[in-house]
This record gives structure tokens, sequence and C-alpha cells, in this order.
């Protein structure tokens, strides 16, 4: 049996051998790295795998007549082949956004939306790019005149093959939003890229584990930082490499001052476009999942959600500020314990603290994070 990371400190401290890597209770977390399959069903979308929906879903986010400038779709912010358009902050219709647009390859595995947690489902996310003055700009009437344009057209027929009536039938004006965007999750619950080199890497040293023979394998170095040198897994866990939740780094906010997660947990709550909502599928489900949320202004006020690190090589730049522009500087930004107090909102957590990283220990992370990309978008 190996020794558990709780007596790796008291190891150091006096002066003994550094335990075995990994121990028995940091194998079980590595394990917990593989899995990734497919997305969780969203009992609130009852279209989410519908094979024609998602099929109209795709032609909506390609298509820049969903906006009111008429020249900004989806797929503008959100560019093949990483679903992301690497600026610090996005082009809308209305002005730059004020945050950093997140790639939504792998979204459907998440259970919360925005930085800020403001949304609880894929569609829901979709309402608010749309309808944002800033981004797309729309309002329900602009999207009649819209889809009436698209009467005879595949689109037309599509959206009525899937909801059963021609778009203009659709007398509730919620409704039709609602429809065209669960139309859009439909596809990006499609868009799924977990196929890495970490993940094809990973048994082979589990099998160097079982053998004695861990340090020698190429992953050695670069998981013994991700799991105990700098503590990464600790918010970077499971196969999405996120927990879900929403911490405050200590992130220097560029002076915009944002408040995060403590003003998105009052806005999921109140969203009409909730999973407890009039258009939710499955009110229960969806009440139940806003039911676990409560507010502690100590840990929520510039809380951020935590970024799946899939794909992570692929997306710069980074932080919901968009500001760090390589990872190097995001492992710097980390191995400094964050940024100077006043120059973000709330208390950082108490887990942010200076690493003190080798240079190898840094170039060993890195190679980490690179080995997550899905080989498939090399």
């Amino acid at each position: 049996m190996r020794q558990f990371p709780l007596v790796v400190a008291a190891a150091l401290l006096c002066g003994c051998p550094e335990p075995l890597f990994p121990s028995d209770a940091e194998r079980v977390q590595i394990l917990g790295l593989l899995g990734l399959k497919t997305p969780p069903r969203d009992e609130t979308n009852k279209y989410g795998d519908d094979p024609a929906a998602a099929t109209l879903g795709k032609a909506l986010f390609e298509e820049p007549g969903l906006s009111r400038c008429g020249t900004l779709a989806c797929v503008t912010c959100h560019a093949p082949p990483v679903f992301a358009d690497r600026q610090k902050l996005s082009q809308g219709c209305g002005g730059l956004t004020t945050r950093n647009t997140p790639s939504v390859l792998n979204q459907a595995f998440r259970r919360w939306y925005y930085w800020d947690g403001r949304k609880d489902s894929v569609w829901s996310h979709a309402v608010l790019p749309i309808t944002r003055d800033i981004e797309m700009n729309q309002d329900v009437p602009g999207l009649r005149a819209f889809l009436a344009t698209a009467r005879g057209t595949p689109l037309a027929a599509q959206y009525k093959a899937v909801f059963g009536v021609e778009p203009a039938a659709e007398k509730d004006d919620q409704r039709l939003l609602t429809n065209l965007t669960k139309a859009l999750a439909a596809y990006m619950r499609t868009l799924v890229a977990t196929q890495s080199q970490f993940d094809a890497d990973l048994p082979r040293f589990l099998a160097a584990v079982d053998r004695n023979e861990e340090p020698s394998d190429p992953l050695y170095l670069p998981l013994k930082v991700f799991v105990r040198t700098g503590r990464c897994i600790a918010c970077h866990k499971g196969p999405m490499f996120a927990d879900d939740l929403f911490h405050n780094l200590g992130l220097d906010d560029q002076g915009t001052h944002d408040p995060g997660h403590i003003d998105g947990i009052p806005l999921v709550r109140d969203d009409p476009f909730n999973g407890a909502g009039a258009y939710s599928d499955n009110p229960t489900v969806g009440k139940n999942k806003l039911n676990s949320l409560s507010v502690d202004e100590a840990t929520d006020r510039g809380a951020f959600r935590t970024a799946s690190l899939r794909n992570i090589a692929l997306t710069a730049p980074y932080m919901h500020t968009g500001h760090l522009k390589s990872l190097d500087e995001v492992i710097d930004f980390y191995d400094r314990g964050g940024d100077a107090a006043g120059t973000f909102q709330g208390t950082r957590t108490s887990t942010i603290i200076p690493l003190h990283l080798k240079a190898e220990e840094k170039a060993a992370l890195k190679q980490l994070l690179e080995m997550l990309t899905d080989t498939r978008l090399k």
C-alpha cells in the first residue's frame, strides 16, 4: 500500500524521503480523469438527442440571420475546429463582450453556464447571446421576420419536422425562441472532443504503477506536478478536468470589478428560461438542481466557473478576462499564488498559494496540458 498525500508535507519538513507517487489516494484521483463518453441526458430539453433537431440546430448555428445586424452567427465567435474565436473579447452587433468567450466543445458535460453560472442548461444558455444587446441583439419580432423569409426553404421544413408546426404558427413568442435554442442545444450536444493523447497514454502509466516502474514513464513528472506539487487536480478533477464549481482565484480583473458568481446565482434562479420554468421539459429536475444553490458572500464574490482543461492548448487567451495570452502565463499566475490583493473582487480561495515550481516542473505541467487536445483537432 502506498502512502497518502497528507504525509507529503510532513516528509518534506522532517527531511524524510518523499512518499511514492502516486499514493493510493492519488491513484484514485488519477483514475477519475478517465471515463468521458457521451454527455448526460438533459431532462429539461426533450429535443436534446433528436438528430433532426441537431440538423436544424447546425443550420441555425451557422445562420447570421439570427442576429439583428445580419452579419453575426453563433459560429462567428464559436468557430471550428475549437469552436472559439481565440480573442480576448468578442465583437458583437452592439460592441465588445465583457468577458472572454469560451469554447462550446464538450459543454454538454457541464452543469452551469457562463463564467458566473447564470444559466443552467445548454438551451437556456443559447437564449442570452441571441437576445443580448452587445451580442446578436435580436428580439422575437426580429426572429419572426427572419423566419418568415425562410418559408419554403429547408430551414422552415426542418423546423416543422422537429416541432410539428411552421414557425409562423407558433403563437407563443418565448416558445418560438426556446424551440430555436433547444435545436441549437441539440447540435451543440454533438460537439464532443475527448480523444486526447493523455487518454490514450494514461492506461500505460497506470500499468507502470502496478509494476512499480512509474518513474520511468513519460507521464510521471507531468502527473506528479498536476496532482501533487501543483495541486491542479483540486479543482481540475474528473474526466472533464473541471469540478464545475466556482472559485475566486485572486485574478486581476483588469478594472472591471466583476462580482462573478454572487451575481450569477440570483440571475439563474430568476431566469424565466431556467430548468424549473415554464419552458423546461422537466421542471422538477430543474427545480432540484436550482435548490442545490446557496449564496455565500465569502466564497461567491469574485468567483468564476472552473474551466475545463480539455483542448485548452488551442483556446488562448485565458481566464474570464482573456488577458493571459499563453499557457506559460497561466502557469506563472498559479505559481505566484495569484495576483495582488485589491486587483479583484472578494477573497481569494485559500487553496491558491505560491507553488514555487521549478522550470522543469512548469515544462512538465505544460506538456500535460498540451496532451489534453483531442487528436482530431490537430
